[in-house]
């Protein structure tokens, strides 16, 4: 019910609501990607190539490369001493704004109008839009609006998500808390490439003292991550705008901005959205200019930002980009294989280039540059042949049967927990108009050149990118249906085709009321709990706690964890046992993955009382939790599995030989408290 809904935006106590706490979350937020603006925005002006550029293109691709740059900075700072790392990026920050304006007192950022630009592309139409299209457009730009609002205001929330709380945020938060960004034994996804999250430990820099800083940075870099939502929208109304009409951008935009996938991997501090962002943009770059190495130059960095947020960026983005980079300076403006070799030469390097800071560091830290993948030809610190088993075994695809890929199959097209009613049928109507194109310049005998520079061209290469990434997640993946969100871009492009190609045809009135219904629905999901979190005028510090109100009302935070933050004291420690989403702890606290080594038995194996109770005392523990719950997920039939030397037992023998006392009474359960 609508009420029932905007009542649930501040937990029904309206009287209570607040928004203007999360001020420092937009501060610091908004002063990041400003600075990371500056210095995308001087990139694009050595590399001489931002004239044949839109000015909205300009704002995205400085926003996308200084993004990258500054995670770069924050990863540099970081391997040196956290603490500096400000003292690195701040300065570009001034610097580069310093050199725009000058840039721009000088005369050097005078540009052609949008105009020109776009009429070199796509048809301009020949006669003034009617009053129905233009309200349609305005009705567009409003809805983008509405769902760009809807992810900020739910990425200002704290996270709910398992993975944000195992890693994304919280490796940050340890990193803050090492002072430097090093091997995590512990932690294996700590180990792994996470540029995206690297914001939150810039962010955490940046905050004034006070309490909590790593909270609130956590949530700024959070808040950075989702902003890269709305910027792929951004990136694919302009590509759609660029190559079709200003309507097929909006269309585009608007399915993608809305979809509820996007919509919950963005407000709950997952990096898939990231990806989806880099992937457009160095599509975008490659399809504008390919007469220019420059375009290579550029799509390699973009690319290489991919590969540095997560080891799949490499497989799904890079090895298609690369495809993409040879046909397309191969057979432009005329068939010349070496050309497209070098250029897709030139993408490569500076792709490993731009990522090659990550996995420099995994080798140099970790002794395996892919940690903790290909651990049979590079093996890697902590990492056994059990390990190497269980991992491979939790990520492999599934059985190729056929049964597998009809399941596959159904989740792509309509299973998926948050799927939409738009992206598919529109993006096949899209794919079936490209076809009716292609075939119909061909008997009018265009020669090939003719019809592959052609307006839609752009949109043959995305339908191939995007066949290429639905059988590279098929064959090499475990088949998450959160992976595929890096391709609803693409998808959307060829969506925007779809309402594009049928404009002038019966379809549009079947496409228009599909368009209302389904942006209706996603919308009305965007604003609901469907996705995630939507208590986005609830006090921050209420939810940081998130004591129920009623006994219906389930808690992001655990009753363990918030016992623990309100009864630990000042110096002491908490050992989790197979509990790792541990962010929410203020303490000291010491955890492993499940594909991680269990602390406790490598503290008291073989070990004598005595030396059992010298290894809790020599780290502070005053506490051990155990998630018997997520212990018991962990060793079900099919899932991660568990450090296979750990049984609950050693819990009831550390207490009979009087280590740990038995568990509190009136306390969450399978709470130990250390023996003095």
């Amino acid at each position: 019910m609508p009420d029932e809904l905007v009542s649930q935006w501040a937990e029904g106590r309206w009287s209570q609501a607040q928004f203007f706490d999360r001020w420092p979350i937009l501060l610091c937020g908004s002063a990041i990607l400003l600075g990371c603006y500056f210095m995308g925005r001087v990139v694009l002006w050595v590399a001489r190539w931002d004239s044949s550029l839109t000015t909205l293109e300009r704002i995205i691709l400085s926003l996308g490369i200084g993004l990258h740059l500054q995670s770069l900075l924050t990863l540099l700072g970081g391997l040196i001493s956290v603490p500096i790392s400000p003292l690195l990026f701040v300065p570009c920050w001034v610097i580069s704004a310093g050199s725009v304006l000058v840039l721009w007192w000088l005369g050097k950022l005078h540009y052609e109008p949008d105009a020109p630009i776009l009429s070199r592309f796509a048809a301009t139409e020949s006669v003034p839009a009617s009053k129905l299209a233009l309200a349609a457009s305005w009705s567009l730009r409003i809805y983008i609006g509405l769902c760009s609002l809807a992810i900020f205001l739910g990425a200002l929330l704290p996270p709910v998500d398992f993975d944000v709380r195992e890693y994304h945020l919280q490796v940050p938060k340890e990193w803050n808390e090492l002072g430097a960004v090093t091997f995590l034994p512990h932690n294996v996804y700590g180990n792994m490439p996470l540029g995206a999250e690297l914001h939150s430990l810039a962010a955490t820099q940046l905050m004034p003292g006070g309490e909590r800083p790593w909270w609130w940075g956590a949530l700024a870099g959070k808040f950075i991550m989702a902003c890269h939502g709305p910027l792929a929208a951004l990136a694919v109304y302009s590509m759609a705008r660029r190559f079709l009409s200003p309507l097929a951008g909006l269309s585009a935009a608007a399915i993608y901005v809305s979809s509820p996938w996007v919509v919950h991997v963005c407000i709950n501090g997952l990096n898939e959205g990231v990806l989806a962002f880099y992937l457009v943009t160095a599509m975008s770059v490659l399809l504008i200019n390919p007469q220019h190495v420059r375009a290579f130059v550029i799509g390699g960095l973009l690319a290489g930002a991919a590969a540095s947020c997560k080891y799949t960026g490499v497989v799904f983005l890079v090895l298609p980009l690369a495809i993409l980079a040879f046909i397309i300076a191969a057979r432009f403006p005329q068939w010349n294989i070496p050309r497209g070799l070098s250029s897709a030469a030139v993408l490569l390097v500076v792709t490993a280039l731009s990522c090659g800071l990550w996995y420099g560091k995994n080798w140099v830290v970790a002794e395996n540059p892919t940690y903790p993948l290909l651990s049979s030809i590079f093996a890697g610190k902590s990492r056994t042949p059990e390990k190497d088993a269980q991992w491979s075994k939790a990520h492999k695809p599934p059985s190729f049967a056929i049964a597998n890929l009809a399941d596959s199959a159904q989740h792509v097209l309509w299973k998926s927990d948050f799927h939409d009613p738009l992206t598919v049928p529109l993006a096949a109507l899209g794919i079936a108009g490209i076809a009716v194109a292609v075939r119909n310049r061909i008997q009018n005998r265009k020669s090939e050149s003719e019809l592959l520079s052609a307006s839609h061209f752009p949109f043959l290469a995305t339908a191939a990118v995007l066949a290429f990434f639905l059988i590279a997640w098929w064959l090499f993946t475990h088949r998450l249906d959160r992976f595929l969100v890096p391709a609803i871009p693409l998808a959307a492009l060829l969506a925007g085709a779809g309402v594009e190609c049928e404009r002038k045809k019966p379809l549009p009135y079947i496409v228009a009321g599909l368009m209302v219904a389904g942006l209706t629905f996603n919308l009305l999901a965007a604003v609901s709990p469907f996705v995630g979190d939507n208590r986005w005028f609830a006090s921050l510090e209420r939810l940081r706690t998130d004591e129920p109100v009623t006994d219906r009302q389930i808690s992001r935070v655990k009753a363990a964890h918030r016992w623990l933050n309100q009864n630990v004291k000042p110096g002491q420690a908490v050992l989790c046992v197979s509990d790792a989403a541990v962010f929410d702890l203020e303490m000291s606290v010491y955890y492993n993955t499940c594909f991680d080594d269990c602390l406790l038995v490598n503290w008291t194996d073989g070990k004598t009382p005595e030396q059992r109770r010298r290894e809790f005392r020599s780290r502070r523990v005053a506490y051990v939790y155990f998630d018997e719950d997520e212990y018991n997920r962990y060793i079900s039939p099919g899932n991660y599995g568990f450090d296979p030397r750990f049984s609950p037992q050693l819990l009831a023998e550390l207490v009979h030989q009087g280590v740990l006392k038995p568990p509190l009474q009136g306390a969450p359960p399978a709470i130990y408290p250390v023996a003095p």
